[in-house]
């Protein structure tokens, strides 16, 4: 991708202009300013890079999220909605209203500045020092994950038959934008996705302060992520068991750290939620924010999923009196944004399906019930014992445990449709007119915006 056109890639100082946070960083940017020619110099400075809070934590893409069946719009709700917004949720051929998409941006942004991380640390001299390794680690966790968030909307799901000749994303490995990337395969993108992650565990040290620095779990979380979109079932539990034995801690909702009397229910940016493993936030759709004037109201099939007793009908959603339908306010963000980071949620219920798929129908009811013995009332929960469809009822405890967070519900249907025994149609209705999206269609796929087309001659989806 050329990024030139829109960075002036000549001053690090246009990267860095929104670094906020410590004074630490203020102090060098303030030194740095002062320059014609900004160029990091010191492992600060590369720190500092990364520690870009608006570009790392609070720009990830949530698109597919907006053609979820997780919500509806009513009619007079859309009509307030940006272009962009309405051609998503009615999975129209034309999705970006101009010839850029922010998604696309803000991801290779990301993998801009951990490509200068990169670059320059390869030039010191010094590589033996923990904080090297630990910003060398951080910078490749960040890329996978950059690279991970764009494959999930702009190329095909993996499908081991196919996915050496489909064709995936742009592996920009280079800080050098004059350099041309064609679209490597989806075999060749989850390769990338998994190398950079698994150089990132053996340089990031297990457990570190931050949740927003990554560390040897949260590169461990995404290698069990991507795995299990591969269906390497083994390999993904591995990761996720790896994960789980370093930090298992689930948080009680009959404690007093979810709380109902707050706005988003859950502590704010993630602090003293002993779940998180890595924290983001999902940016850029105002009709899938979170919060108590939602314009997005919940599915009614999966309000009618949760138990009586289930405590994620209060903590994660509220009652509009108007209409009798839920709004979603229950987002680990604790703020109006969505959480779209690293979980021990997430991984548990991957080792849980996992475990299901591989036979080990006790290990996958066990990890179903640590996690509704924290979720459901105290008073009432019982263990489960025995499941008819263990692997159906994980697949719906994904579904409930996890409805707006990140892309998961889009990365789910995008999965579960190359299995005739678990695809799913999904259809919406406005004005009398009925918008369908059946299993495997291109639609599932986002076109790549057309200045990208037209910079690098890449070849476009097919919608």
């Amino acid at each position: 991708m050329k990024l030139k056109k829109y960075i002036n890639y000549l001053t690090i100082a246009c990267l860095l202009i929104v670094i906020s946070g410590c004074a630490k960083q203020d102090e060098w940017l303030e030194a740095k300013n002062q320059k014609s020619l900004v160029v990091p110099e010191t492992l600060a400075d590369y720190q500092a890079i990364l520690d870009d809070y608006n570009t790392i934590i609070e720009h990830n893409t949530i698109a597919g999220l907006l053609g979820t069946d997780n919500y509806f719009l009513t009619q007079n709700v859309f009509n307030t909605l940006s272009q962009v917004q309405r051609n998503l949720y009615t999975w129209d051929k034309i999705v970006w209203d101009t010839d850029r998409s922010v998604d696309w941006e803000n991801s290779y942004k990301i993998v801009e500045y951990t490509n200068i991380v990169i670059d320059g640390l390869s030039k010191m001299e010094n590589k033996s020092s923990s904080e090297y390794k630990f910003i060398l680690g951080q910078a490749y966790f960040l890329r996978a994950m950059a690279f991970y968030n764009l494959a999930q909307i702009f190329c095909k799901p993996y499908a081991a038959s196919s996915a050496s000749t489909d064709l995936g994303i742009p592996l920009r490995t280079t800080s050098d934008v004059n350099i041309l990337f064609e679209r490597a395969t989806v075999s060749e993108t989850y390769t990338r996705i998994i190398g950079d992650a698994e150089t990132a565990a053996d340089l990031l040290p297990e457990y570190i302060v931050s949740i927003n620095r990554a560390s040897k779990i949260a590169a461990h979380a995404l290698l069990s992520k991507a795995y299990l979109l591969k269906a390497e079932y083994a390999q993904a539990a591995l990761y996720a068991d790896q994960v789980l034995k370093a930090k298992s801690s689930l948080m009680d909702f009959n404690s007093r750290l979810a709380d109902l009397n707050t706005t988003y229910r859950f502590p704010a940016s993630g602090r003293d939620n002993p779940e998180i493993i890595f924290f983001g936030n999902g940016y850029g759709y105002s009709a899938i924010v979170p919060g108590p004037a939602a314009p997005a109201f919940v599915d009614t099939l999966l309000m009618n999923s949760y138990a009586e007793h289930d405590l994620r009908k209060n903590f994660f959603y509220i009652t509009d009196q108007a209409s009798g339908y839920k709004r979603f306010c229950g987002t680990y963000s604790g703020t109006g944004a969505l959480f779209s980071g690293l979980a021990t949620n997430e991984i548990l219920l991957i080792r849980a399906e996992c475990r299901s798929r591989a036979g080990n129908i006790s290990g996958a009811i066990a990890d179903l019930n640590l996690l509704l013995k924290n979720r459901i009332s105290r008073d009432v929960f019982t263990p489960i014992t025995s499941i008819e469809n263990v692997l159906k009822t994980i697949l719906s405890e994904r579904r409930k445990e996890l409805p707006f967070t990140a892309n998961i519900r889009w990365e789910d249907l995008r999965r579960l449709n190359l299995d005739n025994s678990t695809a799913i149609s999904t259809s919406r209705r406005l004005e009398n007119v009925q918008y369908d999206l059946l299993p495997n269609d291109p639609k599932y796929v986002l076109p790549i915006p057309n200045n990208e087309i037209q910079l690098s001659g890449l070849i476009q989806n097919p919608r």
